[in-house]
Order: structure tokens, then sequence, then C-alpha cells
């Protein structure tokens, strides 16, 4: 693929973070992982830290299941076991996704190293320091994708001349509405 076949439109470069205060950068960063497509049979969980598959959990297999595309398969987080095992530290619920689907046999992992406390660890901090997408946001990722309920949705808001803003203030005031016409009461 050539750069000439590339939309750059609403690219914006990425930038330092400037804090008030100084920061300390780790000096000592670990052991690199490694990027490697990983056969599906060899994916493993560990109960000691991972989560249980629950009903939000199961739903959200279905969908990777009935709408799968590797454009929206991010690569997993696994550790190596031994014995040709990995576990799964991030991605359990694309890893179900690709088993139950049947068809996937290897799926894209980066690979950590450094032993179960260090998976414990990383379980913890990547799925316990989030920062959450705002309803706003999935709703305009979606209206740019084409989904026909989020057009349908802004063409209703565009038609009562309300906008759905891209920023608010922790989820609040998304809306604005442009002034409407007061009806003036009949006589």
């Amino acid at each position: 693929m050539n750069d000439s076949n590339l939309d750059f439109d609403g690219l914006i470069p990425l930038g330092r973070v400037l804090f008030s205060d100084p920061i300390k950068p780790a000096t000592v960063l670990g052991v690199p992982g490694k990027l490697e497509w990983i056969p599906v049979n060899q994916l493993y969980i560990d109960h000691r830290y991972q989560r249980p598959m629950n009903e939000a959990g199961r739903k959200n297999v279905r969908r990777i299941v009935e709408g799968g595309s590797w454009a929206l398969f991010s690569p997993l987080i696994v550790a190596p076991r031994g014995a040709g095992r990995y576990a799964v530290i991030d991605g359990q619920h694309r890893a179900s996704g690709a088993i139950t689907h049947g068809g996937v046999r290897e799926v894209p992992c980066l690979i950590i190293y450094g032993g179960r406390a260090v998976e414990a660890r990383a379980f913890a901090i990547i799925n316990g320091q989030v920062t959450s997408v705002l309803p706003v946001h999935i709703f305009h990722a979606r209206l740019l994708a084409g989904e026909p309920e989020a057009v349908a949705i802004d063409a209703c808001c565009m038609s009562a001349g309300v906008e759905v803003i891209r920023r608010g203030y922790h989820g609040r005031a998304f809306m604005n509405a442009s002034p409407l016409p007061r009806l003036a009461a009949s006589s």
C-alpha cells in the first residue's frame, strides 16, 4: 500500500503531554514483548487473576463471532507458560470468539515476559487503569463508519436543530441545541 491511497484528513500528530509538576520516567522498562501469531489451541486462562466468563462476556463473544473482522481484532496480551502454552492476560473474549468462530486457527498476540507476578500485575493495570471512552466518542466513530443507526440519529438531531458535540465535561452537556423559534400562542 502506498501513501497515495491513504486518507490523512482529520489526523493530528501525537505530542508530549505536559504536566505542571515534574514527572519521573521509569528507568527500568523490563523485557520488551514480542508480536507473534499463536494457535488458539495454545491459549489458556489463569483463573487466579482472570475473571470468569459472565453473561455480558458471552454476549461480547457472540458479537466477535458474528461481526468478526481482522480490522476489529486487536492483539491479545499473553505470557508463555511452557509446553507451548500461553496464559491470556488481556483478550479473553477475543480469544474465546476466535475459538468459537471455528475458522480461526491463529490470533495475533503480544507475548510479555517476567513470570506470574508480572502477568497478574499486567492484568490489573491493563484492565484497571482504563481511560473510559465516552458514549459520544463511540457515537461519532459509528457515524464516521456510516453505521445506519448512528446516521439516523444524526439526521434526527440535525432536523431538530441539535448537534451532538464531540467534547463535554465528564459526559455532561453533549447536546448543543440551536435556538429554536418560540411558538406564539394563538389568541
